[in-house]
């Protein structure tokens, strides 16, 4: 899908940067899932490349970066006083992950998370399950939000930072085949998500005695989600301050990949 959308991105990209030539001072892109040197994943080669290309037609440098340090930056822009270390959940169709991030050392130790499928395949596969499209987060959302909340929450296994998440898809399928309603189901399921982070921050914090988190990845952006997991949160454990990113930049990785080539150039350049 990558390479056959990338002629007619890069002409795009290139008829963009035309307009800006003098004033492109350097390149910024994603070039694996995660910093770790074992992160890898073949669909980062063809952004890689034509970011390496650009930059060099340009004569500019080319920053890389990771696509979980692009959401985790985009994330923070907007939030008010960002500590030098937090708790970071990264939520999106691919990944659910609790990281340990270091501002300082621009780190992100993994902690946990899911050990199946992520939040945003459950909600994915349910919603085209019962007719939904694809992705179908944002539908998924609004039946929630109809769900008259009787439903016992679908339950979702935590321990050690870790929660399994392909129980409560099967689960979700026997409801659904049960004849209960959609909007019963999302309900369900996204009060089922949110109890699971919420013990997942609560064993995080314990481990890392670090109560300040932030909610990165397209999920995130879920007000329904929000709410749930701030409630929780104030019964549960007070001490744990969670931020949300805007939801307009909360599954835009390119923003915050954008951040850190011009901050890793301002670096640079003194």
């Amino acid at each position: 899908m990558h390479m056959k959308h990338l002629p007619e991105l890069s002409k795009q990209a290139f008829a963009s940067v035309r307009e800006f030539v003098g004033e492109v001072r350097a390149i910024g892109v994603s070039q694996s899932p995660r910093t770790e040197n074992d992160s890898y994943m073949p669909v980062f080669m063809q952004g890689k490349m034509l970011a390496q290309s650009l930059a060099n037609a340009l004569n500019v440098p080319c920053h890389f970066t990771s696509h979980q340090w692009g959401h985790i930056r985009a994330a923070e822009k907007g939030i008010e006083n960002v500590p030098a270390e937090y708790l970071a959940v990264h939520l999106s169709g691919g990944t659910s992950e609790v990281l340990f991030v270091d501002r300082t050392n621009t780190t992100a130790e993994l902690l946990g998370g899911t050990k199946d499928i992520s939040a945003g395949q459950l909600l994915d596969r349910i919603g085209v399950l019962m007719g939904g499209p694809f992705p179908a987060g944002p539908w998924m959302e609004q039946l929630a939000m109809r769900s008259s909340g009787k439903a016992a929450p679908i339950g979702i296994p935590v321990s050690e930072i870790k929660m399994n998440l392909s129980g409560a898809e099967a689960e979700a399928k026997r409801r659904y085949e049960r004849g209960e309603t959609p909007e019963e189901i999302a309900g369900a399921l996204f009060s089922g998500i949110a109890r699971a982070l919420i013990k997942l921050l609560m064993q995080a914090y314990e481990r890392t005695d670090c109560h300040r988190v932030i909610m990165a990845g397209g999920v995130s952006a879920s007000t329904h989600l929000r709410k749930e997991m701030l409630l929780l949160a104030q019964k549960r454990c007070k001490r744990l301050k969670i931020d949300f990113a805007q939801p307009k930049l909360a599954g835009d990785n390119a923003v915050g990949v954008a951040l850190l080539a011009m901050e890793r150039e301002k670096q640079r350049a003194e």
